[in-house]
Parts: C-alpha cells; structure tokens; sequence
C-alpha cells in the first residue's frame, strides 16, 4: 500500500461498517488467502520463517529457484547448503550468498527478491470492518493497517491501542492509546502514526465494552468473549464460557502453531485505570499437563502467543 493512496483513504476509516455477526468470528486474514506475485520487498523487511524467496543467480541455473524458509530460518541452497536468512533483508541474503558463490565462482552475480510474504504478521482486532491478521510487506503504519481492515465501525469508542510485541532483547509487550481524531489530523507524518512491527495488536475498542485499554471485544449476541492472537491457528474472537481458562481460549483457536513460544504467550487484562499482564506458560500446560500454570479468563482478556526468537 503506498503512502499516496493513503492520503485519499483516510476518510474511509471514518465510514461505519457492517457490524460483526452474530457468532464468535475467527477473523478473516488479509493478503494469506491468495499469495503475493512475485515482487520486491518493500523497504525494512526481513525475512522470516515461512516466507518464499526468488534466487537467481546469473548463468547457474542448477543454483537458481524458488526456496522456502524454514522452521529453523534457513534455505538449502546447491552447493552452500543451509543458509541461515531469517532476520535478514532481501539486500543482506544477495550480499551473502554472492559473499559465499566467490568461493566456487570468479563474480558471481545473485539476484533475491521475496516471492510470497509469510512471516510477519500484526493483528486488528475489535471495532473495525476486517478484523484479523494481516502481512506485513516492509515499513507499516498504524494507519496502514486500519485502512487494510476497512477502517473502523460505528461502534468504535475512536481510539485504538497498539500493544507491542515482546523483542527478542526482552522489549516491547507494552501498550500506547491514541486518539482516532488526532491520528486522521496528523496524517502520514503525524507524530500519533507510530509504526507497526511484526506481532503488534491493534485493538479498537467498541462502545459495549466497558474497559478502557487493551482487551476483547463483547460478542453482539449479548455473551461475554476473549480474544486470542498471535501464534494460533485461528486467531479470532471467542464466546468466554463460564470457568474458561487460558487452555481452553487456545484449543478454541486451533492450537498454536509450528512456530509459536507458548511459553511466552500472555494474558492482557483491562481495567479502568489500566490493564493488568499476566506470564501465561502455555507450553507447559500444553505438553505437561502443568494445570497449575493455566489462567482463568475474565471477559474482554486477550491471550497473545508470540512467535519463536530464530
């Protein structure tokens, strides 16, 4: 998406939308249902497990293809074997691989581009038109992100909160609110128009939920629900049973992953001055049983499972 067409896009995210139905809704996930043409990458990107890179090396067509990353964030190149690429960009893993050619070739000449975007991924979920995963192609904004959910609904309290993922150096899991009137105002430029990282959540908060910060949203049949994102087969928003736990929101979501850390995953609670972040060893409670460690949800909870650190 590119900056321009957001200049003419910002009264879109003003426009009220369909409500969600009335059934707990596994978000739809945008640009994951058909994959992306090959293209370069836009600016910042890097590579991660999942995604699909184009390698073309001049005049070796035994070393030139198509290769998916893997799990452990390599590609298994003719001659160079595993390659570790992941957390690299695109302009890294060319310099790499020509870095590593010049030992069998005199110049050898490699072009890379990312044929299909996997693994970076930022959630909008809440009072917005297409709440759900969405790919992140390079550099993203939150403006970015709310205009490829088709903008928020009638019931949207006109902030959003974006919660950050947790980094690799420990940083990140915090949140930040910002005012809907001042972002739009603001623009591309503004100072509200923070960026969006792989992992973040963008949460709208709706009119029928009586919390302020990050937390689920209230099922429009009248019954209390949580939120579960990140690592998941199926992030979405789910109807909170009574007694449900952290366990039982995650098996709702289809388990996590191949490339999820359960044992990183966290319970976001809201409360009227705040919000409350519970460690949830979701692992744990996963492979051994440890029902101890499990979580009681409360309506409107919100259950993050991060990626592995590669």
């Amino acid at each position: 998406m590119t900056r321009r067409l957001l200049r003419f896009a910002f009264a879109a995210l003003l426009v009220p939308a369909a409500a969600l139905a009335g059934k707990p809704e596994t978000p739809a996930a945008a640009k994951k249902a058909e994959p992306a043409p090959p293209a370069p990458a836009a600016k910042g990107y890097r590579v991660g497990p999942g995604d699909v890179l184009d390698v073309d090396v001049s005049q070796e067509p035994k070393l030139s293809g198509t290769f998916t990353v893997s799990e452990a964030g390599t590609v298994e190149l003719e001659l160079l074997g595993a390659v570790e690429v992941s957390g690299k960009t695109p302009e890294e893993i060319d310099e790499l691989l020509t870095g590593k050619l010049k030992l069998y070739f005199k110049a050898p000449t490699v072009r890379l581009k990312v044929a299909e975007f996997h693994s970076q991924k930022a959630y909008v979920l809440g009072a917005v038109a297409k709440p759900g995963a969405y790919v992140l192609e390079g550099e993203a904004s939150l403006l970015d992100v709310i205009l490829e959910a088709g903008g928020t609904t009638a019931q949207s309290l006109g902030r959003l909160v974006l919660i950050r993922a947790e980094g690799a150096d420990g940083t990140g899991g915090t949140a930040m609110s910002v005012e809907l009137d001042k972002l739009l105002a603001g623009g591309v430029t503004g100072p509200g128009n923070a960026p969006v990282a792989n992992g973040d959540v963008v949460f709208v908060p709706q009119s029928d939920l009586g919390l302020a910060g990050a937390g689920g949203v209230v099922d429009p049949s009248g019954g209390a629900s949580v939120t579960v994102v990140g690592e998941v087969t199926k992030p979405g928003v789910f109807r909170l049973e009574p007694g449900a736990t952290a366990l039982a929101a995650g098996l709702a979501a289809g388990g996590v992953t191949k490339y999820a850390a359960p044992n990183r995953a966290k319970v976001i609670r809201a409360k009227a001055n705040g919000r409350d972040v519970f460690s949830l060893e979701l692992g744990d409670i996963l492979k051994h049983g440890e029902k101890s460690k499990d979580i009681a949800l409360e309506p409107g909870d919100m259950v993050i499972v991060p990626a592995r650190l590669f």
